[in-house]
């Protein structure tokens, strides 16, 4: 019998939708699936989508094929961000750079560079290596560390092996703990007020110790937290309480930045971030 009607597969390439065979049309074959003016066709693959309306093979120009809205539609370029599940950058401000840059591309509105090449220097997506092994993220060059300084993972900054500065947990505000109770970390204060003599306290208006200076934290990241030695903030419908972030209903702690890494960017990240325990919204 002779087919009458195009094939229902023949739907998943049209520009526009075209009318398919029911159940008592007998279908053109898969390999011709489009019925055009009595005869059973194929398109060729530089123009593979029918148009509905012109009965014509057309390609999307540049453009990409919806299967779904059967329409052809522009290639959106997303900008490229640095890719934080990489190891080796440091910055100023790290909780905020997770925060922006795991937002965008969880937002879609960017992509992050690929692992072979993980950051971005505002230009092209690069890797550093050799001498300059770290990415400033703050800066967008590859740095080495200073001189009498090593790199820190977990609070991703160049650190001098001795403290400079100490945050005092007897007397700065806003403190986020972490996982370590506040007794120890009062502890680890005054054995390195004994180790260190020559190191001060900071004081306010900036009382936190950073790893390279004292800083002040302020909206939208108005808490330190002692581990990562940065400014962070609680996310929506969680509340700061004795040194955490506390669920507003349940008192549970608030999600950490493995979680988002690992939705954000790949699950390499999670090792080191575990540490971190940071709020995000």
């Amino acid at each position: 019998m002779t087919p009458n009607a195009s094939n229902p597969v023949a739907s998943n390439s049209s520009i526009g939708n075209i009318t398919t065979a029911g159940p008592q049309d007998i279908p053109c074959p898969v390999n011709t699936p489009f019925f055009i003016n009595g005869s059973c066709i194929s398109c060729p693959s530089n123009t593979p989508y029918l148009n509905s309306t012109s009965k014509q093979c057309v390609n999307c120009e540049g453009g990409v094929y919806n299967v779904t809205t059967k329409s052809c539609q522009a290639v959106v370029n997303l900008p490229y961000v640095s890719n934080l599940a990489s190891k080796n950058w440091v910055s100023a401000t790290p909780f905020k750079d997770y925060v922006e840059t795991g937002s965008a591309v969880a937002n879609g509105t960017a992509r992050a560079c690929p692992t072979a090449t993980p950051y971005f220097n505002g230009a092209s997506c690069i890797n550093c290596t050799g001498s300059n092994q770290y990415f400033n993220v703050s800066t967008s060059q590859c740095v080495s560390c200073p001189s009498g300084t090593t790199f820190r993972l977990d609070s991703k900054k160049c650190v001098p092996p001795t403290p400079i500065y100490l945050t005092n947990p007897n007397t700065a505000p806003n403190l986020i703990y972490d996982t370590y109770p506040q007794a120890l970390w009062k502890n680890w204060y005054t054995n390195n007020v004994t180790a260190y003599p020559e190191a001060h306290d900071c004081v306010t208006p900036t009382p936190y110790y950073n790893g390279d200076h004292c800083i002040a934290c302020v909206e939208p990241y108005p808490y330190f937290d002692l581990h990562m030695l940065d400014c962070v903030r609680c996310p929506t419908n969680y509340t700061f309480r004795n040194g955490q972030c506390q669920n507003n209903e349940s008192n549970a702690l608030s999600p950490n930045l493995a979680s988002m890494a690992a939705t954000a960017f790949t699950h390499d990240q999670v090792v080191m971030a575990h540490m971190f325990r940071h709020r995000l919204n």
